[in-house]
C-alpha cells in the first residue's frame, strides 16, 4: 500500500495552526512572525522526523518560480547536443537551476507534448533544438512571455533568440581546404532534412563548389533510426561514383557511419578519399588517420545560451540571435601532401 504523503496543511492541523504559519516557520521567519519559540521547534522536530520535503509543484504555484529550464534536443545521446547539455546542466546549477532534459526524435508531435510537460512542470525557461513543425507553439510561448531561447537552429518565421553556429561558412570553408589541397571532385553526404541549419550547410557547400567551378554530388539519408540505411547509402554512392576524392559529412554522426564503410570497402583515408566532419568527436583525434573536423566552440555556445535565457528570465533582454563561428581543425584525413 502506497503511503500517503504529508503535506503541509497536514502539519498545519496536527499544531492546530494555520498553513502560512507551518510555512513562515520552513522558511526561517518564525521570529519576523512572532511566532513562539516553543511551536518552532516542535514543528521542524516533527518535520526531521518525518522527513517532510514540499512539493516541488506546489512551491512553483505559490512562488511563481521553479528553478527548472526544460531542454529539448533531437537526440540527447547525440554527441553534440550531450556535451552542450552538459555544459548547459553545469552552468545552470551554479546559477540555481535544474535541466529537465528530453529528446523530440526530430519527431513534430513529441516535441509538441514534451512543451505540454514543460509547461505542466512549471518550468522558468526554455532551451530548444527545434524540430520542423513546432511554430505555433514557439508562438505560444513567446505569447505568454515565457523565457525561450533556441538553439542549433532557429524557425525563420518566428523572430525569438537564438544561438547557433555559421553553418554556411563552415562548410564553405571546408570546400575550400579540400580545392587548396588538390582535390576535385568533393561530395556532400547530409541528413534529409528542411532544418536550418542543414539547409545552410549544403547551401556553403554547393556554392563553395560552383566558385571553385566543381561539380557538386550531394546524398541526402534520412538520419534517426536508419543506421543500416545510411550505411547502404554511403556504400552505394561510393559505388557509383568512382572519381569522387574527398567527402564532407554534415555531423559527426554520419562521419562515423561514413568510416565504417571505409573500413568495410579497405578505402584507405586520405589516400583513396579525403574526409571532412562537421563536429569533432573525441574519436575523432585518435583515429588513424585522424579527422579533420569543423568544430563548434561548445563552451561559448553554452554560455550565450544560458546567459541569453537567465537574462530574459529577469527581464532584461527580450530578443538575442547570436551566430558564432565554427573552426576547421585540419588533421590527417584532409591533407592530400601526405599522401
Amino acid at each position: 500500500m502506497i503511503k500517503k504523503r504529508v503535506s503541509i496543511k497536514d502539519i498545519a492541523t496536527k499544531f492546530q495552526v494555520s498553513a502560512a504559519t507551518i510555512s513562515y516557520i520552513m522558511n526561517g521567519k518564525a521570529k519576523e512572525k512572532r511566532i513562539s519559540d516553543d511551536l518552532t521547534q516542535r514543528v521542524l522536530k516533527l518535520i526531521e522526523e518525518i522527513d517532510y520535503r514540499p512539493s516541488q509543484l506546489a512551491t512553483s504555484l505559490r512562488t511563481g518560480t521553479s528553478k527548472i529550464i526544460g531542454l529539448m534536443v533531437d537526440d540527447i545521446s547525440n554527441p553534440f547536443f550531450a556535451d552542450v547539455a552538459k555544459m548547459i546542466e553545469d552552468l545552470a546549477y551554479s546559477n540555481g537551476y535544474r535541466i529537465i532534459f528530453c529528446s523530440t526524435d526530430n519527431q513534430t508531435q513529441k516535441a509538441r507534448e514534451i512543451i505540454q510537460m514543460f509547461r505542466g512542470r512549471n518550468v522558468d525557461g526554455y532551451i530548444i533544438a527545434p524540430p520542423a513543425g513546432i511554430e505555433k507553439e514557439i508562438a505560444g510561448l513567446q505569447q505568454d512571455n515565457v523565457p525561450l531561447v533556441l538553439f542549433d537552429r532557429f524557425l525563420p518565421e518566428i523572430l525569438t533568440s537564438y544561438v547557433l553556429t555559421d553553418n554556411f561558412n563552415s562548410t564553405f570553408g571546408a570546400v575550400k581546404h579540400f580545392v587548396s589541397q588538390g582535390f576535385k571532385n568533393t561530395a556532400l553526404i547530409t541528413s534529409d532534412s528542411a532544418q536550418f541549419q542543414m539547409q545552410e550547410r549544403t547551401r556553403g557547400y554547393l556554392e563553395a563548389m560552383e566558385e571553385s567551378g566543381l561539380k557538386p554530388v550531394v546524398e541526402k539519408v534520412m538520419v534517426i533510426g536508419n543506421h543500416e540505411g545510411i550505411i547502404g547509402k554511403i556504400t552505394a554512392l561510393l559505388n557509383e561514383n568512382s572519381a569522387i576524392d574527398s567527402i564532407l559529412f554534415s555531423s559527426n554522426y554520419l562521419t562515423i557511419c561514413g568510416l565504417e564503410v571505409f573500413e568495410k570497402m579497405k578505402i584507405a583515408i586520405p589516400h583513396d578519399i579525403a574526409i571532412i566532419a562537421f563536429d569533432d568527436h573525441d574519436l575523432f583525434n585518435f583515429y588513424s588517420p585522424s579527422i579533420t573536423a569543423i568544430v563548434q566552440p561548445l563552451k561559448k555556445f553554452s554560455e550565450e545560451i544560458l546567459q541569453i535565457l537567465l537574462a530574459q528570465m529577469k527581464g532584461e533582454q527580450p530578443v538575442s540571435q547570436n551566430i558564432i563561428p565554427s573552426t576547421l581543425i585540419q588533421r590527417a584525413s584532409s591533407v592530400k601532401s601526405l599522401l
